[in-house]
């Protein structure tokens, strides 16, 4: 999976939901991010129980990340869902803006006081 468009080096949360296929059998994939992470998730390993598993990735520079699935031998993985959301660096307008309204709020005070 690649995700693109996303703000050059922000802080995000991809989040993969799964649930059981058949609780007799492992099936197992690692997930490989474009970011070095790598992690072994077994579809199976909780018994009847729906899984969510997030994994915090910072965007390429170029604006993309890429998550790979490698199913183990024999195996495979079935993907039931996913979503990718933002949570770092702030629209630079909503900055200026917060910054903004605080220091006009200081000054507009400094003359009222004076």
């Amino acid at each position: 999976i690649t995700l693109s468009n996303l703000t050059s080096g922000s802080s995000n949360i991809f989040t993969i939901y799964g649930r059981p296929f058949a609780n007799t059998t492992p099936r197992q994939s690692y997930i490989s991010g474009s970011d070095g992470g790598i992690f072994l998730v077994d579809e199976n390993g909780i018994p009847d129980k729906c899984q969510i598993i997030s994994y915090d990735y910072l965007a390429g520079a170029d604006g993309t990340f890429t998550l790979t699935f490698t199913p183990q031998p024999n195996q495979d993985y079935i993907l039931y869902g996913f979503s990718s959301v933002e949570t770092g660096i702030p629209e630079i307008g909503m900055v200026f803006s917060i910054l903004y309204s605080v220091f006009g709020i200081f000054i507009a005070r400094r003359k009222l006081i004076q």
